[in-house]
């Protein structure tokens, strides 16, 4: 069985911030970077899985700072 590409995490909020020198901008909404959310569209379902994974994991790393 084929697996469905997940839907954007687009909340459209966006607003954008640096985290640290270097790093590209992250989106205050979806928690994508400005290259990923032009890749999206463009991205296979593992590269999206892998986007979904790393903001999942950012987001619960940062609810136990």
């Amino acid at each position: 069985m084929v697996q469905a590409h997940p839907p954007s995490p687009c909340r459209s909020i966006c607003a954008f911030e640096r985290k640290t020198m270097g790093e590209d901008d992250i989106c205050k909404g979806c928690f994508r970077t400005k290259g990923e959310i032009r890749m999206w569209r463009r991205m296979d379902l593992d590269e999206k899985l892998k986007v979904i994974e790393r903001i999942k994991n950012e987001n619960t790393e940062s609810r136990m700072a």
